[in-house]
């Protein structure tokens, strides 16, 4: 069977750290850098990833405890490439793109928010969201 690097997250770390048996289907994460940043990617059989509830939860396993180390990146569920030389060409094409967003990055935290509301009062919302001064100041500050 071929393997492919499935790739978890790009962090700013250009050493060659292990993480463990905590990739998915228990395989082995470990760095692949490039400069003084790295890929951390895990060995598995290079096939199509369906997005089931194991598969997403290892995925942001490995995610997590990378973030308790490093700035990091996610990067899209199910993404694999045919090698680790594959990886290495994909972070020295992007090395300038990724740097920039590890440094905006840097000591800040990503939170997602899901809001469920009705037609007429997401009108009204928007209506006072766009007249609002401190809404427009936190807008000029986000950083991407």
């Amino acid at each position: 069977m071929v393997h492919g690097r499935y790739v978890y997250c790009i962090v700013e770390n250009g050493a060659k750290d292990d993480l463990g048996s905590v990739g998915l289907y228990d395989s082995n994460v470990y760095q692949i850098p490039f400069k003084d940043i790295s890929a951390l990617v895990s060995t598995i059989p290079f096939k199509e990833i369906h997005p089931n509830v194991s598969e997403i939860n290892s995925h942001q396993r490995v995610v997590e405890i990378s973030r308790e180390k490093w700035t990091t990146l996610p990067v899209r569920f199910g993404t694999i490439f045919k090698s680790d030389d594959g990886v290495t060409q994909f972070l020295t094409r992007s090395y300038k793109d990724l740097r920039s967003k590890i440094t905006k990055f840097q000591e800040k935290e990503e939170y997602g928010l899901k809001v469920i509301i009705d037609k007429e009062n997401l009108q009204k919302l928007d209506l006072k969201i766009t007249d609002n001064q401190e809404i427009k100041k936190i807008k000029k500050c986000v950083c991407y």
